[in-house]
């Protein structure tokens, strides 16, 4: 060693190093490295060399266990704050939606909240009024108005039940609670179902009746067609401004009065005499139904000498349910005739058979048509 330290200060202690590396055997049994650290070998040397060697990989052992463990505690640890604020943060969000979609739904519900602006009685209802009008059997409604309440609301409180459990990390949970409310969404939804099924069955056929509408001067030239004034619901509102049907949906004591019938123009290729033909439609269970339903529309066309007066609107008895009745005002045009629209044409959907000219109904009031046997053709338009 002193040699070493000697020729290290010489600058040759890194060549004699490499030398004596090669040169000098490893110590690989016991009493060989007892032997190089200048140990007598005997039994009770070896002895304590084994047990040093033992106890050092014992202590080893447990330093890299505690290390390991806190390490790992460290992790858990900041795994569950994470896990806590993440919770808390979806609770509130589970919270806040679950009461936005409870105020939500009951307003639907109720009040209509603008999306089903349906009118009874002249006060605006909701979702459960339409519903009534809707569904078959008045018994069967007010059961379905139950059963879909409890079906929305039902989710909607389990989700604001458990954003406050995880907000304030509540964990008791009481299972036969929870197990009778799911039995309970289960037979209503179920019962909804039931009712959906039923209520298709009911627009299963369709039918339409027709009949012919006497003109008394039907050898006139023109034609003048309006629209009466609109007492239900509103003059002024017209096909442009309406997004939702049911906004013209009104309901009476004994009648539903629904908003927009069609006139239908078709042009013919003779020089006979107007003709109008009333159509009534309607859906039903059975065709003999169906029939029925259509012939109890109430839609009254007035004709007095060249003039057609159309009604904006039309009734069903309520207890017929709305089953897509809808009547049709068909007027045919002679080749060589006009028709002329008055101002409140616009609260009719107008459908001009062959025309070019409008896309739209709204375009038609005021404007004079004139066929030639293959389309109609404004005689009185403004250009687009």
């Amino acid at each position: 060693r002193v040699l070493f330290v000697m020729f290290g200060f010489m600058g040759g202690g890194v060549l004699l190093y490499i030398i004596l590396l090669l040169v000098i055997p490893e110590a690989k049994t016991t009493s060989e490295k007892l032997s190089m650290k200048g140990q007598n070998v005997t039994i009770g040397s070896i002895k304590d060399h084994v047990s040093n060697v033992k106890s050092s990989i014992k202590d080893g052992a447990k330093n890299a266990e505690g290390t390991i463990k806190k390490n790992v505690d460290k992790v858990v640890g900041a795994g569950g704050n994470l896990f806590r604020s993440f919770s808390k943060i979806l609770g509130i969000m589970f919270l806040l939606g679950g009461i936005f979609a409870l105020f939500s739904f009951l307003m639907l519900f109720f009040f209509g909240a603008g999306v089903i602006p349906v009118v009874e009685n002249g006060e605006p209802s909701g979702l459960s009024s339409l519903i009534g009008i809707v569904y078959p059997g008045n018994e069967t409604s007010n059961m379905l108005v139950i059963c879909i309440l409890l079906v929305v609301l039902l989710p909607i409180i389990g989700i604001i039940t458990a954003g406050v459990k995880m907000l304030f990390r509540y964990t008791k949970s009481n299972r036969p609670y929870t197990i009778s409310v799911i039995i309970v969404w289960i037979l209503a939804a179920g019962f909804v179902g039931y009712s959906s099924g039923k209520l298709g069955m009911n627009f299963r056929s369709r039918a339409e009746v027709k009949m012919d509408i006497p003109i008394e001067n039907d050898s006139t030239n023109v034609l003048y067609v309006n629209v009466i004034d609109d007492e239900i619901v509103d003059e002024n509102v017209s096909l442009k401004n309406v997004w939702n049907l049911s906004e013209l949906v009104n309901i009476e004591k004994e009648n539903i009065i629904m908003g927009y019938p069609q006139l239908r123009i078709i042009p013919v290729a003779d020089s006979g005499n107007f003709e109008i033909q009333l159509d009534k439609e309607s859906c039903g269970f059975t065709i003999k139904d169906a029939v029925s339903k259509a012939e109890r529309i109430d839609y009254e066309v007035a004709v007095k000498d060249n003039k057609v007066t159309i009604p904006p609107y039309f009734k069903v008895p309520k207890m017929d349910k709305i089953r897509a009745q809808h009547p049709t005002v068909i007027i045919r045009v002679p080749m060589g005739k006009r028709i002329v629209f008055g101002n409140g044409v616009d609260r009719i959907n107008v459908n001009m058979i062959d025309n070019k000219y409008c896309t739209c109904s709204y375009l038609y009031a005021n404007t004079e048509w004139k066929s030639t046997g293959a389309s109609m053709t404004c005689t009185a338009c403004e250009e687009e």
